[in-house]
């Protein structure tokens, strides 16, 4: 399947360097090798004396046809934007690259005099605040397009400034190496299984509670972590929270219980990871029986679980109508 990008720009800020004529389609043939501007003939997109709210440049994907963003193939946007900030700087500036009116990667910068603070949030990397002394920032953003932001034939894109709180910028480019790739490296993808011992509970008993994660994804999950939420009618005998690194295929996290008083109980797992922290709240029911019957203990939630938690407001929530 071939990503192809046709590079047109329609509309430049006021003071910006005059793009150049728009050049045959550059189809994206091979998987992992990103279409640069450079290689579409744009070379940079830049403004200055940026004020308010604009666009930079518009552009257009086209897609094949029946193309959607997931299994067997992800598109990657790769941001590379450099702005000057005036001396006496203030205020939040945003820079985008959009397809189909929904964000692809945003770069967050944090004005003050003498520094700007980079935000970088996406669903390929840990969010990270990086401090830059000085008036300019040159940085780098990958992320995922949106799920809404690709699909089969012409895809309209947009470069876009947004600055916030009387933010300004004495120039913002964004620069020739930006580019659109497919890729098959997934976003994070896990799948959570539970299981408790023994099979029936009584007042007093001990009872494990294995919480099993398993990645069904390409991309390794760098730090991974379990933590277990207090249960007023269970005492937690075990460290609440548990973690391991470099974790592909599955892990298995053992939560150490023991039941005070009959009855239905409730415990609560959250499971994160350090690109998304609260990826997905798990909950299991703990059945304890004070007679010879009783339901079973292992009788629990099995939570599946596709790009969840951060996954679905990045790439499930449109973003806000212009």
């Amino acid at each position: 399947m071939a990503l192809v990008v046709i590079a047109m720009i329609f509309a430049v800020l006021a003071g910006a360097a005059p793009s150049r004529a728009a050049v045959a389609p550059v189809p994206l043939t091979t998987p992992e090798r990103c279409v640069t501007l450079t290689e579409l003939g744009l070379g940079a997109v830049s403004a200055e004396r940026v004020t308010k709210a604009a666009s930079l440049a518009r552009f257009s994907l086209s897609f094949p046809d029946g193309a959607v963003q997931g299994e067997p193939n992800w598109y990657l946007v790769r941001l590379h934007v450099r702005i000057t900030a005036p001396a006496a700087a203030k205020g939040q500036v945003f820079v985008s690259a959009d397809t189909n009116e929904r964000v692809g990667a945003r770069a967050d910068f944090r004005l003050s005099p003498g520094a700007v603070d980079f935000v970088s949030a996406s669903l390929t990397a840990p969010v990270t605040t990086e401090r830059i002394k000085g008036r300019t920032a040159d940085v780098r953003l990958e992320n995922y397009l949106q799920f809404d932001g690709v699909r089969g034939g012409i895809v309209p894109g947009e470069f876009r400034v947004e600055p916030l709180d009387g933010a300004r910028l004495d120039k913002v480019e964004v620069l020739p190496d930006t580019c659109f790739m497919r890729t098959a490296l997934t976003p994070e993808t896990l799948k959570v299984e539970t299981q408790t011992q023994p099979a029936v509970v009584r007042p007093g008993d001990r009872v494990k509670v294995r919480v099993g994660v398993v990645n069904t994804g390409t991309r390794p999950v760098s730090t991974l972590t379990v933590s277990a939420r207090p249960a007023e009618t269970l005492q937690l005998d075990s460290p609440s929270k548990l973690s391991t690194t470099g974790m592909t295929g599955r892990w298995e996290a053992e939560f150490t219980y023991t039941a005070r008083a009959a009855g239905e109980h409730v415990v609560a797992f959250d499971i994160g990871t350090d690109i998304q922290p609260l990826f997905y709240a798990h909950r299991v029911t703990l059945d304890v029986s004070d007679g010879d019957g009783g339901m079973p203990g292992w009788l629990l939630a099995v939570g599946a679980l596709v790009a969840l938690g951060a996954v679905v407001v990045w790439l499930f929530v449109p973003s806000a109508p212009r």
